[in-house]
């Protein structure tokens, strides 16, 4: 048949990983000049080729499971409708990988280790989840109204501590990790502070400079003493 239009293309779909399969939504674009007949699934298209046809599906069915995946792998997909005129424009291409994501990071330990020039950070693999390609260092930010978390470096997921470098004594600090792999991050797990000491000469026990001030008082404190018995004794 010619002369008549064809499908719009699909707007509204979700592209869902399922840790083991990808599932696939979509709601009926506009039929254009005639009623849909089909649907048409693609996955690992580009904008300069189309990819794999994995499915041609009836006009009823607005879904899809695709277990040929492997985990930890990253795939994508496009649908397009087909009318009796045709078929319509083809969709945008959504991507999602496929696996587990991993678990919350438990057992965080903050310590000041002056030694190491900061806070030491430890922590233990999580017990559940997917493997773990990287751990996010968090630290927690203060602001004038709110609390946030900044994003301070990332280590290999073979790595489980990390050291933040400060040697200003009295500085603070309240630290998360979060796991991650392709497939996405873990939760927020737990969080640990520690401060950075004070040296040991500071506090109770009396620095250089108090010292040198301490010298200078009693000696000019020895100086009028010795004035006024000078004094006194030309008085006799």
């Amino acid at each position: 048949m010619k002369g008549g239009a064809s499908p719009s293309a699909i707007q509204n779909i979700s592209v869902t990983n399922h840790i083991d399969h990808v599932h696939i939504v979509w709601e009926a674009p506009d039929k254009g000049d005639s009623e849909i007949i089909g649907y048409e699934l693609f996955r690992n298209g580009s904008s300069s080729a189309p990819g794999t046809l994995i499915a041609s599906l009836d006009s009823s069915i607005l879904a899809y499971e695709d277990f040929d995946t492997v985990p930890y792998l990253e795939y994508s997909y496009w649908i397009r409708a087909q009318n009796s005129y045709g078929y319509g424009e083809n969709s945008s291409i959504y991507a999602v990988v496929v696996g587990n994501p991993p678990g919350k990071v438990a057992a965080l330990d903050a310590k000041a280790e002056p030694a190491l020039g900061g806070i030491d950070l430890t922590w233990n693999s999580p017990s559940d989840g997917g493997p773990v390609d990287e751990y996010v260092i968090m630290r927690m930010t203060s602001h004038v109204d709110a609390v946030s978390w900044e994003e301070i470096a990332r280590v290999d997921g073979s790595v489980r501590n990390y050291t933040d470098k400060h040697e200003e004594p009295g500085y603070y600090g309240t630290y998360m990790i979060v796991a991650s792999n392709a497939a996405g991050t873990g939760g927020y797990g737990s969080i640990s502070s520690a401060t950075i000491p004070w040296d040991e000469t500071q506090g109770s026990s009396p620095s250089t400079i108090e010292i040198v001030i301490l010298v200078a008082v009693v000696a000019a404190a020895f100086a009028v003493l010795a004035f006024f018995a000078r004094s006194r004794n030309k008085r006799r």
